[in-house]
């Protein structure tokens, strides 16, 4: 079974990092995804990472709110 084979991460949130950190929120756990050296995946290195954060719900609905409300960017 293909599940059995691959690890399916369709259904991972994605986060600004540079936008969680601005709001004062700081995961330490993070791990570079690792890619292909050539081709179109190539230009992912360096810019995506893995962490084990959890963030419940009211963290979340912070979150959000921040990132429409507030800037983000700094």
């Amino acid at each position: 079974m293909v599940l059995d084979t691959y690890v399916r991460s369709d259904n991972v949130p994605l986060w600004n990092l540079d936008w969680l950190e601005n709001l004062g929120y700081e995961l330490n756990d993070l791990v570079a995804c690792q890619y292909p050296q050539e081709g179109f995946h190539d230009q992912f290195n360096g810019s995506l990472y893995f962490s084990d954060t959890i963030f419940n719900i009211a963290d979340v609905s912070e979150i959000f709110q921040a990132f429409t409300e507030d800037d983000p960017d700094g």
